[in-house]
Protein backbone atom coordinates (compact mmCIF):
# COMPACT_ATOMS: atom_id res chain seq x y z
CA UNK A 1 0.00 0.00 0.00
CA UNK A 2 2.58 2.20 0.94
CA UNK A 3 4.31 1.40 -2.66
CA UNK A 4 1.37 2.39 -4.22
CA UNK A 5 0.67 5.70 -2.34
CA UNK A 6 4.32 6.59 -3.62
CA UNK A 7 3.77 6.08 -7.08
CA UNK A 8 0.49 7.57 -7.11
CA UNK A 9 2.45 10.88 -5.59
CA UNK A 10 5.41 10.24 -8.32
CA UNK A 11 2.30 10.30 -11.35
CA UNK A 12 0.43 13.48 -9.71
CA UNK A 13 3.79 15.22 -9.68
CA UNK A 14 4.53 14.37 -13.11
CA UNK A 15 0.99 15.28 -13.73
CA UNK A 16 1.42 19.15 -12.44
CA UNK A 17 4.46 19.51 -14.35
CA UNK A 18 3.04 18.55 -17.02
CA UNK A 19 0.16 20.65 -17.17
CA UNK A 20 2.15 23.57 -15.95
CA UNK A 21 4.33 23.39 -19.01
CA UNK A 22 1.23 23.27 -21.35
CA UNK A 23 -0.29 26.00 -19.96
CA UNK A 24 3.46 27.94 -20.79
CA UNK A 25 3.10 26.74 -24.04
CA UNK A 26 -0.81 28.22 -23.89
CA UNK A 27 0.06 31.31 -22.97
CA UNK A 28 3.24 31.37 -25.62
CA UNK A 29 0.86 30.69 -28.65
CA UNK A 30 -1.72 32.66 -27.43
CA UNK A 31 0.49 35.77 -27.03
CA UNK A 32 2.06 35.31 -30.83
CA UNK A 33 -1.41 34.88 -31.99
CA UNK A 34 -2.27 38.07 -30.24
CA UNK A 35 0.30 40.06 -32.27
CA UNK A 36 -0.03 38.47 -35.07
CA UNK A 37 -4.23 39.48 -35.88
CA UNK A 38 -3.42 42.52 -33.64
CA UNK A 39 -3.46 44.95 -37.52
CA UNK A 40 -6.21 42.19 -38.49
CA UNK A 41 -8.56 43.42 -34.94
CA UNK A 42 -7.70 46.87 -36.02
CA UNK A 43 -9.06 46.60 -39.08
CA UNK A 44 -12.29 44.65 -38.47
CA UNK A 45 -13.33 47.22 -35.70
CA UNK A 46 -12.94 50.33 -38.21
CA UNK A 47 -15.58 52.15 -40.10
CA UNK A 48 -16.06 50.50 -43.66
CA UNK A 49 -16.11 54.62 -44.34
CA UNK A 50 -12.80 55.23 -45.01
CA UNK A 51 -11.78 56.82 -47.94
CA UNK A 52 -9.14 58.12 -50.13
CA UNK A 53 -8.59 61.59 -47.42
CA UNK A 54 -8.15 59.22 -44.52
CA UNK A 55 -5.36 57.70 -46.69
CA UNK A 56 -3.73 60.57 -47.28
CA UNK A 57 -4.15 62.23 -44.12
CA UNK A 58 -2.40 58.71 -43.03
CA UNK A 59 0.43 59.41 -45.33
CA UNK A 60 1.07 63.23 -44.16
CA UNK A 61 1.67 61.95 -40.51
CA UNK A 62 3.93 59.60 -41.72
CA UNK A 63 6.01 62.17 -43.50
CA UNK A 64 5.54 64.45 -40.78
CA UNK A 65 7.11 61.73 -38.10
CA UNK A 66 9.72 61.16 -40.46
CA UNK A 67 10.73 64.93 -40.80
CA UNK A 68 9.99 65.27 -36.78
CA UNK A 69 13.10 62.46 -36.73
CA UNK A 70 15.26 64.14 -39.01
CA UNK A 71 14.89 67.66 -37.56
CA UNK A 72 15.63 66.37 -33.94
CA UNK A 73 18.58 64.42 -34.74
CA UNK A 74 20.56 66.06 -37.59
CA UNK A 75 23.04 69.25 -37.25
CA UNK A 76 24.26 71.49 -39.85
CA UNK A 77 27.22 69.11 -40.12
CA UNK A 78 25.10 66.63 -41.73
CA UNK A 79 24.25 65.95 -45.78
CA UNK A 80 21.86 63.16 -45.99
CA UNK A 81 18.82 62.38 -48.25
CA UNK A 82 16.32 59.91 -47.06
CA UNK A 83 13.28 58.02 -49.72
CA UNK A 84 10.54 56.05 -49.30
CA UNK A 85 8.20 54.17 -52.15
CA UNK A 86 5.58 52.07 -52.31
CA UNK A 87 5.95 48.80 -54.33
CA UNK A 88 2.53 47.85 -54.25
CA UNK A 89 1.57 51.47 -55.51
CA UNK A 90 4.12 52.69 -57.47
CA UNK A 91 4.09 56.09 -55.24
CA UNK A 92 6.68 57.66 -53.64
CA UNK A 93 5.65 58.32 -50.25
CA UNK A 94 8.48 60.63 -48.69
CA UNK A 95 11.77 62.27 -50.47
CA UNK A 96 14.16 64.66 -49.31
CA UNK A 97 17.41 65.49 -51.23
CA UNK A 98 16.75 62.95 -53.69
CA UNK A 99 19.84 64.12 -56.23
CA UNK A 100 22.43 65.21 -54.21
CA UNK A 101 25.42 63.34 -54.53
CA UNK A 102 26.66 61.73 -51.34
CA UNK A 103 29.56 59.26 -50.66
CA UNK A 104 27.63 55.75 -50.35
CA UNK A 105 30.11 53.54 -48.08
CA UNK A 106 28.85 50.46 -48.52
CA UNK A 107 25.68 51.08 -50.20
CA UNK A 108 27.95 50.64 -53.08
CA UNK A 109 27.46 47.01 -52.92
CA UNK A 110 23.76 47.30 -54.38
CA UNK A 111 25.08 48.28 -56.78
CA UNK A 112 27.82 45.78 -57.64
CA UNK A 113 25.72 43.32 -56.84
CA UNK A 114 22.46 44.52 -58.76
CA UNK A 115 25.33 44.69 -61.97
CA UNK A 116 26.49 41.63 -61.52
CA UNK A 117 23.04 39.97 -61.66
CA UNK A 118 21.95 41.83 -64.16
CA UNK A 119 25.13 41.63 -66.58
CA UNK A 120 26.42 38.13 -65.40
CA UNK A 121 22.98 36.68 -64.59
CA UNK A 122 21.91 34.97 -61.75
CA UNK A 123 22.90 31.30 -62.43
CA UNK A 124 26.25 32.71 -63.38
CA UNK A 125 29.17 30.24 -62.47
CA UNK A 126 32.57 30.93 -61.50
CA UNK A 127 35.14 28.33 -62.76
CA UNK A 128 38.77 27.27 -61.16
CA UNK A 129 39.82 25.27 -64.51
CA UNK A 130 43.29 22.28 -64.94
CA UNK A 131 43.78 22.26 -67.51
CA UNK A 132 47.05 19.63 -69.77
CA UNK A 133 48.81 20.82 -73.26
CA UNK A 134 49.68 17.04 -73.71
CA UNK A 135 48.31 15.83 -76.43
CA UNK A 136 46.83 12.43 -74.81
CA UNK A 137 47.21 10.96 -71.87
CA UNK A 138 48.77 7.12 -72.28
CA UNK A 139 49.30 4.63 -69.30
CA UNK A 140 48.97 7.47 -66.44
CA UNK A 141 51.42 9.65 -68.23
CA UNK A 142 50.82 13.30 -68.67
CA UNK A 143 53.79 14.02 -71.60
CA UNK A 144 53.42 17.89 -70.91
CA UNK A 145 52.18 21.02 -68.42
CA UNK A 146 49.68 21.65 -65.93
CA UNK A 147 47.54 24.72 -66.01
CA UNK A 148 45.44 25.38 -62.87
CA UNK A 149 43.58 28.99 -64.23
CA UNK A 150 41.51 30.72 -62.23
CA UNK A 151 38.29 32.94 -63.21
CA UNK A 152 37.52 35.35 -60.16
CA UNK A 153 36.74 32.80 -57.59
CA UNK A 154 37.30 34.66 -54.27
CA UNK A 155 36.08 31.85 -52.46
CA UNK A 156 38.39 28.83 -53.83
CA UNK A 157 40.58 27.23 -50.39
CA UNK A 158 42.37 24.53 -49.82
CA UNK A 159 39.65 22.28 -49.83
CA UNK A 160 38.44 22.71 -53.12
CA UNK A 161 41.90 22.29 -54.53
CA UNK A 162 41.80 18.93 -52.71
CA UNK A 163 38.23 18.42 -54.80
CA UNK A 164 40.03 19.05 -58.02
CA UNK A 165 43.07 16.75 -57.46
CA UNK A 166 40.36 13.63 -56.56
CA UNK A 167 39.22 14.39 -59.93
CA UNK A 168 43.15 14.37 -61.85
CA UNK A 169 43.64 10.72 -59.85
CA UNK A 170 40.14 9.40 -61.11
CA UNK A 171 41.49 9.70 -64.14
CA UNK A 172 44.71 7.32 -63.73
CA UNK A 173 47.02 9.76 -63.81
CA UNK A 174 50.18 8.83 -61.65
CA UNK A 175 52.78 10.77 -63.33
CA UNK A 176 53.30 14.66 -65.07
CA UNK A 177 56.66 14.85 -66.54
CA UNK A 178 55.77 18.67 -67.33
CA UNK A 179 55.51 22.12 -64.92
CA UNK A 180 52.87 22.96 -62.44
CA UNK A 181 51.64 26.94 -63.89
CA UNK A 182 49.52 29.34 -61.88
CA UNK A 183 47.24 31.21 -64.54
CA UNK A 184 45.39 34.37 -63.19
CA UNK A 185 45.75 36.52 -66.27
CA UNK A 186 41.70 36.68 -66.19
CA UNK A 187 41.99 39.44 -64.66
CA UNK A 188 44.70 42.49 -65.14
CA UNK A 189 47.39 41.68 -61.90
CA UNK A 190 46.39 44.69 -60.01
CA UNK A 191 46.08 43.29 -56.88
CA UNK A 192 45.66 46.35 -54.58
CA UNK A 193 42.06 48.34 -54.71
CA UNK A 194 44.54 51.84 -54.49
CA UNK A 195 46.02 50.75 -58.01
CA UNK A 196 42.39 51.31 -59.66
CA UNK A 197 40.54 53.24 -57.71
CA UNK A 198 43.31 56.15 -57.41
CA UNK A 199 42.22 56.49 -53.97
CA UNK A 200 45.48 58.23 -51.27
CA UNK A 201 42.88 56.81 -48.18
CA UNK A 202 43.66 53.45 -47.07
CA UNK A 203 40.66 53.19 -45.14
CA UNK A 204 41.17 48.96 -44.75
CA UNK A 205 43.83 46.93 -46.73
CA UNK A 206 42.09 44.21 -48.75
CA UNK A 207 44.05 40.95 -49.31
CA UNK A 208 45.48 40.51 -52.81
CA UNK A 209 42.44 40.56 -55.45
CA UNK A 210 43.84 37.94 -58.11
CA UNK A 211 41.60 35.82 -60.41
CA UNK A 212 43.37 32.63 -59.07
CA UNK A 213 43.25 33.09 -55.26
CA UNK A 214 43.36 30.52 -52.46
CA UNK A 215 42.31 30.73 -48.49
CA UNK A 216 41.45 34.20 -49.12
CA UNK A 217 44.57 34.98 -50.42
CA UNK A 218 46.17 35.10 -47.09
CA UNK A 219 49.31 32.91 -45.31
CA UNK A 220 48.67 31.37 -42.09
CA UNK A 221 51.66 31.03 -40.15
CA UNK A 222 51.87 29.20 -36.77
CA UNK A 223 54.99 29.10 -34.87
CA UNK A 224 55.24 26.41 -32.45
CA UNK A 225 58.93 26.01 -32.00
CA UNK A 226 62.47 27.11 -33.77
CA UNK A 227 61.71 24.21 -35.87
CA UNK A 228 58.56 23.68 -36.10
CA UNK A 229 56.82 26.50 -38.62
CA UNK A 230 53.82 25.62 -40.29
CA UNK A 231 52.69 27.65 -43.38
CA UNK A 232 48.95 27.42 -44.65
CA UNK A 233 48.23 26.65 -47.34
CA UNK A 234 50.66 24.03 -47.67
CA UNK A 235 52.69 25.09 -50.98
CA UNK A 236 56.17 23.99 -52.53
CA UNK A 237 55.85 28.25 -53.11
CA UNK A 238 55.46 29.52 -49.39
CA UNK A 239 58.65 28.88 -47.46
CA UNK A 240 60.02 29.63 -43.95
CA UNK A 241 63.97 30.85 -42.98
CA UNK A 242 63.98 30.48 -39.04
CA UNK A 243 66.49 32.17 -37.16
CA UNK A 244 64.46 31.74 -33.85
CA UNK A 245 66.55 30.92 -30.65
CA UNK A 246 64.75 29.39 -27.88
CA UNK A 247 64.56 31.29 -24.62
CA UNK A 248 65.90 30.20 -21.66
CA UNK A 249 66.79 30.55 -18.15
CA UNK A 250 64.04 33.41 -17.43
CA UNK A 251 62.74 33.99 -13.94
CA UNK A 252 58.76 33.46 -14.21
CA UNK A 253 58.07 37.34 -12.23
CA UNK A 254 60.58 38.87 -14.84
CA UNK A 255 59.43 41.00 -17.38
CA UNK A 256 60.12 40.31 -20.65
CA UNK A 257 60.07 43.22 -22.97
CA UNK A 258 58.68 42.91 -26.69
CA UNK A 259 60.84 43.53 -29.41
CA UNK A 260 58.63 46.21 -31.51
CA UNK A 261 57.57 44.77 -34.43
CA UNK A 262 56.57 47.09 -37.15
CA UNK A 263 55.51 44.05 -39.35
CA UNK A 264 53.32 42.78 -36.77
CA UNK A 265 50.61 45.89 -37.41
CA UNK A 266 50.64 45.01 -40.99
CA UNK A 267 49.44 41.71 -40.43
CA UNK A 268 47.06 42.31 -38.20
CA UNK A 269 44.70 43.83 -41.26
CA UNK A 270 44.36 40.52 -42.83
CA UNK A 271 41.80 39.80 -39.87
CA UNK A 272 39.15 42.26 -41.51
CA UNK A 273 39.33 44.81 -38.86
CA UNK A 274 38.83 48.60 -39.27
CA UNK A 275 41.42 50.86 -37.55
CA UNK A 276 39.59 54.66 -36.80
CA UNK A 277 41.07 57.24 -38.62
CA UNK A 278 40.90 59.18 -35.30
CA UNK A 279 42.87 56.99 -33.01
CA UNK A 280 42.28 59.09 -29.99
CA UNK A 281 38.61 58.71 -30.49
CA UNK A 282 37.60 55.56 -28.34
CA UNK A 283 35.04 53.55 -29.74
CA UNK A 284 33.20 51.13 -27.90
CA UNK A 285 31.60 47.51 -28.84
CA UNK A 286 28.17 49.20 -28.78
CA UNK A 287 29.14 51.80 -31.27
CA UNK A 288 30.74 49.36 -33.51
CA UNK A 289 29.02 46.05 -32.89
CA UNK A 290 25.50 47.70 -32.50
CA UNK A 291 25.37 50.64 -34.54
CA UNK A 292 28.25 50.30 -37.43
CA UNK A 293 27.45 46.91 -38.33
CA UNK A 294 29.90 46.36 -41.02
CA UNK A 295 32.40 48.14 -39.60
CA UNK A 296 34.61 45.38 -37.61
CA UNK A 297 35.44 46.52 -33.94
CA UNK A 298 39.40 48.05 -33.68
CA UNK A 299 41.82 45.50 -33.88
CA UNK A 300 42.59 43.90 -30.57
CA UNK A 301 46.24 44.85 -29.27
CA UNK A 302 48.85 41.94 -29.98
CA UNK A 303 50.72 40.73 -26.63
CA UNK A 304 54.20 41.29 -27.19
CA UNK A 305 56.12 38.97 -28.06
CA UNK A 306 60.06 38.85 -29.19
CA UNK A 307 59.28 37.48 -32.90
CA UNK A 308 60.28 39.12 -36.18
CA UNK A 309 58.77 38.35 -39.38
CA UNK A 310 59.09 39.53 -42.84
CA UNK A 311 58.39 38.90 -46.26
CA UNK A 312 59.77 39.01 -49.71
CA UNK A 313 59.69 37.09 -52.76
CA UNK A 314 63.04 35.84 -54.53
CA UNK A 315 63.97 35.64 -58.16
CA UNK A 316 61.79 32.32 -58.61
CA UNK A 317 58.63 33.74 -57.56
CA UNK A 318 58.86 31.80 -53.63
CA UNK A 319 57.89 33.67 -51.48
CA UNK A 320 60.13 33.88 -47.86
CA UNK A 321 59.31 34.26 -44.71
CA UNK A 322 62.05 35.23 -42.64
CA UNK A 323 61.49 34.55 -38.93
CA UNK A 324 63.68 35.73 -36.10
CA UNK A 325 63.66 36.32 -32.66
CA UNK A 326 63.42 34.29 -29.31
CA UNK A 327 60.50 31.99 -28.55
CA UNK A 328 59.93 30.28 -25.18
CA UNK A 329 58.92 26.56 -24.62
CA UNK A 330 55.78 25.77 -24.80
CA UNK A 331 54.43 28.86 -26.46
CA UNK A 332 52.49 29.19 -29.79
CA UNK A 333 52.53 32.12 -32.41
CA UNK A 334 49.69 32.74 -35.07
CA UNK A 335 50.25 35.42 -37.89
CA UNK A 336 48.45 36.57 -41.13
CA UNK A 337 50.40 37.81 -44.31
CA UNK A 338 49.19 38.33 -47.86
CA UNK A 339 50.49 36.16 -50.32
CA UNK A 340 52.77 38.26 -52.25
CA UNK A 341 51.91 36.20 -56.06
CA UNK A 342 48.92 34.25 -55.28
CA UNK A 343 49.13 32.49 -58.80
CA UNK A 344 52.26 30.73 -57.51
CA UNK A 345 51.10 30.15 -53.49
CA UNK A 346 48.05 28.31 -56.07
CA UNK A 347 50.12 26.56 -58.29
CA UNK A 348 52.77 25.58 -55.42
CA UNK A 349 49.64 23.78 -53.37
CA UNK A 350 48.52 21.92 -56.35
CA UNK A 351 51.91 19.91 -56.60
CA UNK A 352 51.99 19.45 -53.21
CA UNK A 353 48.46 18.09 -53.38
CA UNK A 354 49.46 15.72 -56.42
CA UNK A 355 52.92 14.49 -54.72
CA UNK A 356 50.97 13.69 -51.83
CA UNK A 357 48.56 11.37 -53.35
CA UNK A 358 51.15 9.76 -54.73
CA UNK A 359 51.29 11.71 -58.64
CA UNK A 360 54.80 12.10 -59.75
CA UNK A 361 55.39 15.29 -61.05
CA UNK A 362 58.88 15.71 -62.52
CA UNK A 363 58.69 19.68 -63.34
CA UNK A 364 58.95 22.76 -61.40
CA UNK A 365 56.11 25.72 -60.50
CA UNK A 366 55.97 28.89 -62.56
CA UNK A 367 53.44 31.09 -64.10
CA UNK A 368 53.04 31.08 -67.52
CA UNK A 369 55.05 33.69 -69.77
CA UNK A 370 52.11 35.47 -71.62
CA UNK A 371 48.49 34.59 -70.99
CA UNK A 372 46.46 31.61 -72.96
CA UNK A 373 43.16 32.35 -72.03
CA UNK A 374 42.25 31.40 -75.89
CA UNK A 375 44.20 28.89 -76.26
CA UNK A 376 42.73 26.54 -73.17
CA UNK A 377 39.75 25.78 -75.61
CA UNK A 378 42.30 23.43 -77.41
CA UNK A 379 43.95 21.92 -74.13
CA UNK A 380 42.38 18.95 -72.21
CA UNK A 381 40.59 19.89 -69.36
CA UNK A 382 41.40 17.79 -66.50
CA UNK A 383 39.49 18.65 -63.71
CA UNK A 384 36.64 21.70 -63.24
CA UNK A 385 35.07 23.21 -60.19
CA UNK A 386 32.25 25.53 -60.56
CA UNK A 387 31.03 28.04 -57.90
CA UNK A 388 27.68 30.12 -57.80
CA UNK A 389 27.46 33.65 -58.15
CA UNK A 390 24.97 33.84 -55.41
CA UNK A 391 27.56 32.18 -52.88
CA UNK A 392 29.84 34.93 -53.38
CA UNK A 393 26.91 37.67 -53.10
CA UNK A 394 25.27 36.70 -50.22
CA UNK A 395 28.56 36.70 -47.74
CA UNK A 396 29.68 39.91 -49.72
CA UNK A 397 26.37 41.46 -48.86
CA UNK A 398 25.04 40.23 -45.91
CA UNK A 399 28.49 40.29 -44.04
CA UNK A 400 29.78 43.59 -45.89
CA UNK A 401 33.03 41.86 -47.30
CA UNK A 402 35.06 44.03 -49.16
CA UNK A 403 37.45 41.31 -50.88
CA UNK A 404 34.62 40.00 -52.29
CA UNK A 405 33.07 43.09 -53.09
CA UNK A 406 36.09 44.06 -55.40
CA UNK A 407 36.79 40.65 -56.56
CA UNK A 408 33.39 40.60 -58.10
CA UNK A 409 34.02 44.03 -59.27
CA UNK A 410 36.81 42.96 -61.63
CA UNK A 411 35.30 39.73 -62.20
CA UNK A 412 32.39 41.74 -63.91
CA UNK A 413 35.29 43.75 -65.99
CA UNK A 414 37.18 41.06 -67.10
CA UNK A 415 34.04 39.12 -68.36
CA UNK A 416 32.41 41.85 -69.94
CA UNK A 417 35.40 43.85 -71.60
CA UNK A 418 38.90 44.66 -70.84
CA UNK A 419 41.01 42.01 -69.41
CA UNK A 420 43.95 44.67 -69.17
CA UNK A 421 41.98 47.45 -67.15
CA UNK A 422 39.29 45.50 -64.92
CA UNK A 423 37.76 48.54 -63.19
CA UNK A 424 37.48 50.21 -66.14
CA UNK A 425 35.46 48.02 -67.73
CA UNK A 426 33.48 47.48 -64.42
CA UNK A 427 32.44 51.24 -64.86
CA UNK A 428 31.23 50.69 -67.94
CA UNK A 429 29.28 47.38 -67.11
CA UNK A 430 27.97 49.64 -64.10
CA UNK A 431 26.59 52.59 -66.37
CA UNK A 432 24.94 49.83 -68.79
CA UNK A 433 23.05 47.97 -65.97
CA UNK A 434 21.85 51.25 -64.76
CA UNK A 435 20.90 52.28 -68.60
CA UNK A 436 18.71 49.15 -68.59
CA UNK A 437 17.22 50.23 -65.29
CA UNK A 438 15.99 53.12 -66.93
CA UNK A 439 18.31 55.61 -65.09
CA UNK A 440 20.48 57.75 -67.43
CA UNK A 441 23.26 60.16 -67.29
CA UNK A 442 25.99 59.98 -64.69
CA UNK A 443 24.62 58.95 -61.82
CA UNK A 444 27.08 56.98 -60.21
CA UNK A 445 30.89 58.20 -59.53
CA UNK A 446 32.35 54.73 -58.92
CA UNK A 447 36.05 54.32 -58.10
CA UNK A 448 35.36 50.65 -56.80
CA UNK A 449 33.47 47.89 -55.95
CA UNK A 450 32.70 47.43 -52.13
CA UNK A 451 32.44 51.19 -51.02
CA UNK A 452 35.80 51.69 -49.46
CA UNK A 453 36.82 55.01 -51.72
CA UNK A 454 35.04 57.94 -49.72
CA UNK A 455 35.41 59.24 -53.53
CA UNK A 456 32.34 57.45 -54.83
CA UNK A 457 29.49 59.55 -55.13
CA UNK A 458 25.44 58.57 -55.50
CA UNK A 459 22.23 59.74 -55.06
CA UNK A 460 19.21 58.28 -53.24
CA UNK A 461 17.28 58.20 -56.60
CA UNK A 462 19.58 56.30 -57.89
CA UNK A 463 19.73 53.84 -55.08
CA UNK A 464 15.99 53.65 -55.07
CA UNK A 465 15.47 52.87 -58.76
CA UNK A 466 18.07 49.61 -58.25
CA UNK A 467 16.06 48.73 -55.40
CA UNK A 468 12.67 49.14 -57.49
CA UNK A 469 13.74 47.62 -60.46
CA UNK A 470 15.62 44.44 -58.85
CA UNK A 471 12.07 43.46 -57.35
CA UNK A 472 10.70 43.37 -61.44
CA UNK A 473 13.73 40.93 -62.47
CA UNK A 474 14.50 37.55 -62.85
CA UNK A 475 17.05 37.58 -59.86
CA UNK A 476 14.52 39.64 -57.68
CA UNK A 477 14.40 36.59 -54.72
CA UNK A 478 17.86 36.38 -54.97
CA UNK A 479 18.72 39.87 -54.58
CA UNK A 480 16.11 40.27 -51.74
CA UNK A 481 17.57 36.84 -50.04
CA UNK A 482 21.27 38.60 -49.99
CA UNK A 483 20.54 41.21 -47.80
CA UNK A 484 20.68 41.05 -44.43
CA UNK A 485 17.47 40.70 -41.90
CA UNK A 486 17.32 42.90 -39.08
CA UNK A 487 17.70 41.26 -35.59
CA UNK A 488 18.68 38.14 -37.66
CA UNK A 489 21.61 37.80 -39.04
CA UNK A 490 24.50 39.84 -40.97
CA UNK A 491 25.45 43.47 -40.62
CA UNK A 492 21.67 43.94 -39.30
CA UNK A 493 21.94 41.11 -36.68
CA UNK A 494 22.21 42.94 -33.32
CA UNK A 495 19.59 46.17 -35.15
CA UNK A 496 16.24 46.84 -34.28
CA UNK A 497 15.33 43.50 -31.97
CA UNK A 498 11.94 43.58 -30.11
CA UNK A 499 10.47 46.10 -32.39
CA UNK A 500 8.28 45.34 -35.01
CA UNK A 501 11.00 45.85 -37.68
CA UNK A 502 12.76 42.89 -35.91
CA UNK A 503 13.15 39.75 -38.97
CA UNK A 504 11.21 42.32 -40.86
CA UNK A 505 13.63 44.92 -42.98
CA UNK A 506 16.20 43.30 -45.09
CA UNK A 507 18.18 45.51 -46.26
CA UNK A 508 22.27 46.84 -46.53
CA UNK A 509 24.16 48.73 -44.54
CA UNK A 510 26.86 51.05 -45.05
CA UNK A 511 29.36 52.82 -42.93
CA UNK A 512 32.55 54.71 -42.58
CA UNK A 513 33.87 56.58 -40.34
CA UNK A 514 31.88 59.97 -41.76
CA UNK A 515 29.46 58.39 -43.00
CA UNK A 516 26.16 55.84 -42.53
CA UNK A 517 23.23 54.24 -44.80
CA UNK A 518 20.69 52.14 -44.94
CA UNK A 519 18.96 50.74 -47.96
CA UNK A 520 16.19 47.37 -48.77
CA UNK A 521 13.20 46.82 -48.23
CA UNK A 522 10.30 46.55 -45.19
CA UNK A 523 6.72 45.43 -44.93
CA UNK A 524 4.37 48.01 -42.89
CA UNK A 525 1.78 46.44 -40.58
CA UNK A 526 -1.20 45.82 -43.17
CA UNK A 527 1.20 44.27 -45.39
CA UNK A 528 2.46 47.27 -47.53
CA UNK A 529 6.44 46.31 -49.48
CA UNK A 530 8.07 49.42 -48.87
CA UNK A 531 11.52 50.12 -50.69
CA UNK A 532 13.82 53.22 -49.13
CA UNK A 533 16.66 54.32 -48.97
CA UNK A 534 18.53 56.57 -45.80
CA UNK A 535 22.35 58.30 -46.66
CA UNK A 536 23.90 60.49 -44.38
CA UNK A 537 27.67 62.03 -44.62
CA UNK A 538 28.89 63.74 -41.68
CA UNK A 539 30.45 63.30 -38.30
CA UNK A 540 28.09 61.80 -36.07
CA UNK A 541 28.15 58.28 -37.28
CA UNK A 542 26.41 56.60 -34.09
CA UNK A 543 23.11 59.23 -34.62
CA UNK A 544 22.83 57.73 -38.32
CA UNK A 545 22.15 54.68 -37.29
CA UNK A 546 19.73 55.41 -34.29
CA UNK A 547 17.96 57.65 -36.89
CA UNK A 548 18.20 54.70 -39.27
CA UNK A 549 16.18 52.21 -36.73
CA UNK A 550 13.85 55.12 -35.73
CA UNK A 551 12.45 55.61 -39.29
CA UNK A 552 13.08 51.62 -40.06
CA UNK A 553 10.49 51.03 -37.12
CA UNK A 554 8.61 53.87 -38.08
CA UNK A 555 7.99 52.32 -41.55
CA UNK A 556 7.28 48.85 -40.02
CA UNK A 557 4.47 49.87 -37.50
CA UNK A 558 3.10 52.13 -40.44
CA UNK A 559 -0.90 51.20 -41.14
CA UNK A 560 -3.26 53.42 -43.00
CA UNK A 561 -6.32 53.03 -40.58
CA UNK A 562 -6.54 55.24 -36.86
CA UNK A 563 -9.39 55.02 -34.33
CA UNK A 564 -8.77 58.74 -33.92
CA UNK A 565 -10.31 59.87 -37.50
Amino acid sequence: MIMNISILRKYNNLFLLVSIFFVILFWIASLSLSKQTQAQSKQENLPSSFTKEDSTRCLEELVQNIDTILEDALTSKTKYSVMVYSLDRSQIIYSRNPNIFLTPASLTKIITTYTAFSELGADYKIQTCIYTDAPEIQNGIVEGNIYIVGYGDALFTSCDLDTLVKNIMKQGIKTIKGNIYGDGSFFDGKYNRLEYSGDEDLVEVTPPISALAIDNNTATLIVKGISNIQIFPLSYTLQPISKLQTRTGINKKQKILPIKNKREKKAEFYQNRYVPDNKNKKYTKANFSLYAGDVPLPPKKKRGTSINISTSLNEKGIQLFHISGFLSKGSTFTYFYPLLKPEMAVAGALKYKLIANGIDVKGEVAEPKKSLLSEYKNYIKLAVLERPLTEVIYLLMKNSNNYLAESIFKLIGAKLGLTDDNARSARLAIIRALTKAGIIGSPVVLNDGSGLSRRNQVNTSTLLSLLVNATKLNFAQKFDSSLSVSGLDGTLKSRMKGTLAEFNIHAKTGTLNNVSGLAGYVYTLDGERLAFVMLFNGPYVTSYKEIENRIGQLLAQFFYYHFEN
